[in-house]
């Protein structure tokens, strides 16, 4: 993994180029765009000491992610989700969920999953190795998509701040945890 100065910055428009990216900074997906509207996605790529954050923006498109594209990297990561604009239809686990500006998701990297953006959007990702989580949480491995909505309502206004400070990580992460499973 690149060391946590890093910042990667990029536009695509050419989905193999996507996917090459996405894997490299440890998410395999598989892009599946348009052919109505050409693949047109911003990525800013952080390393930081607790996480992988990216933050997307970008026409309709949609991602999915199956056992092919875990096996493609290990998956021993949880994603957290925090939209900013417009929504994003999200299906795992056999639910769907909408997630609308100021809402977050979480999933397991393990975990087979469906993101659709029909319109114009953005968001930010965390992608935190699931260590971070062992002996924060009673089982990390059985992560749900839905959580309350005071979680939601907290992590709102934290997931923002963890992208930002990379060096309080570790407390960060336990208050994550706590938030989660209160």
């Amino acid at each position: 993994m690149p060391n946590c100065n890093n910042l990667i910055q990029a536009h695509y428009s050419d989905q193999d180029d996507l996917d090459s990216a996405l894997t490299q900074g440890g998410l395999a997906l598989d892009v599946l765009s348009n052919a109505a509207t050409p693949l047109n996605v911003e990525i800013e790529f952080r390393y930081t000491p607790c996480a992988r954050v990216l933050s997307v923006s970008g026409e309709p498109v949609r991602v999915a992610r199956g056992s092919r594209q875990v096996s493609r990297d290990d998956g021993g990561f949880l994603g957290v989700l925090f939209q900013r604009m417009d929504h994003t239809l999200c299906s795992q686990r056999g639910q769907q969920q909408v997630i609308t500006p100021g809402e977050i998701t979480v999933w397991h990297g393990r975990q087979s999953l469906d993101f659709r953006m029909p319109d114009r959007f953005r968001k930010l990702c965390l992608l935190v190795p699931i260590e971070r989580f062992e002996g924060l949480l009673p089982d990390p491995d059985s992560m749900s998509a839905l959580i309350s909505k005071q979680a939601q309502i907290c992590l709102s206004y934290l997931v923002p701040v963890l992208a930002l400070l990379p060096i309080t990580c570790s407390r960060a992460m336990k208050n994550l945890a706590t938030t989660l499973w209160r």
